[in-house]
């Protein structure tokens, strides 16, 4: 998922330090780049008229980041889906919000009553540490 598109050496995360509105021609290429991907996928009812609005919210939300980063991204969405892309896809893209890992405690259960009902050689070294990550969350020091 969005770990493939973060991968070391391909990160998009180049944010502008200052947020400038783009040049007119930054915006050209960009409304450019939306208007081949208004043809080419699903709208749900959008409209060609509604066309300018478009590349105008882009510009407006996306514009702490550079028009290459923004085009770029706009190009990985089009190649996984099939609808129109909106800001915050693109933006998820470009600069993935990493969410705090959290422990699924019925998988930590489930490895514990097998634990408990097999002995303690029937878990596998992973899921040891994993159980070990859920008790160190629950302590509030994840395990490293």
């Amino acid at each position: 998922m969005q770990k493939q598109m973060a991968k070391k050496g391909t990160e998009l995360q180049t944010k502008s330090s200052e947020v400038k509105p783009w040049a007119d021609d930054e915006r050209a290429r960009l409304a450019k780049v939306l208007c081949n991907v208004f043809d080419l996928q699903k709208q749900y009812g959008k409209t060609t008229a509604q066309l300018e609005n478009v590349v105008a919210g882009f510009c407006w939300a996306l514009q702490a980041y550079q028009v290459n980063v923004v085009i770029e991204g706009i190009k990985r969405y089009v190649l996984q889906k099939s609808d129109m892309p909106t800001p915050a896809d693109i933006r998820q893209i470009i600069d993935p919000i990493v969410e705090p890992w959290k422990p699924d405690w019925s998988i930590y259960n489930r490895f514990k009553k097998l634990r408990e009902e097999q002995g303690p050689y029937a878990l596998s070294e992973e899921e040891i540490e994993y159980m070990k990550s859920c008790e160190a969350y629950s302590l509030g020091q994840r395990a490293q």
